[in-house]
């Protein structure tokens, strides 16, 4: 990635990177030299950061991306209220210094590891508080697979609900702009998520209007 950001690119997003990746590993193809990774093995190797967070990274010259990946991963669980103590998958694999396939395979099999407790789309979302346990070395999971299930709200539905596009929805997301949109309970690296218990709180105090 440092070889692309080097190269002066028109752009920086995934997609920018994609693009000079496969022209890059091209030309080298039969040389031997080392080809660059692809957007997602980049991602794995570095669960829980947005593509912004990757760039900075590589940009900033990181030296401890363990760290680093904990630090965006608790940074952005305080940034919302997290009302629900949850947290992702990906981010799981950030705070356990471990990968996000690992943490999916884990909460499928293993019956100390933190049980996915709620599903929105290909999101999982686990227990916060046995997360933090299994770090310690603590307790079994207090709270069961799917404990949660039906009780989250995604991005497409809640957008759906509220006659919004997605894109709307994040702005005033962003914006906390709570007289347009519930603010959301929580966020992962690829989405926001709400309790449908709020949702609902919400939109008996906002009737929309004829």
């Amino acid at each position: 990635m440092r070889r692309w950001l080097a190269s002066g690119p028109a752009g920086e997003s995934r997609v920018d990177y994609e693009r000079w990746r496969r022209g890059h590993n091209e030309q080298r193809a039969d040389s031997g030299e080392r080809l660059a990774a692809n957007w997602d093995a980049i991602r794995d190797a570095l669960p829980g950061l947005t593509p912004a967070e990757i760039i900075a990274a590589a940009k900033g010259g990181v030296a401890d991306l363990g760290t680093y990946c904990r630090d965006m991963a608790e940074n952005r669980l305080a940034a919302e209220g997290n009302t629900a103590e949850l947290v992702s998958t990906a981010d799981t694999a950030a705070l356990l210094g471990l990968t996000e396939f690992v943490v999916r395979g884990h909460a499928r099999r293993r019956a100390d590891f933190p049980n996915p407790v709620a599903k929105i789309g290909r999101e999982w979302f686990l227990h916060l508080p046995d997360v933090r346990a299994y770090a310690s070395g603590g307790r079994e999971p207090s709270m069961a697979a799917g404990a949660l299930d039906g009780a989250l709200v995604g991005t497409k539905e809640l957008a759906a609900e509220l006659g919004l596009t997605k894109v709307a929805l994040w702005g005033f997301a962003d914006r906390k702009s709570a007289d347009r949109v519930p603010l959301p309970d929580g966020r992962t690296p690829q989405c926001a998520y709400w309790l449908r218990e709020n949702v609902e709180r919400w939109k008996r105090e906002h009737p929309r209007q004829p």
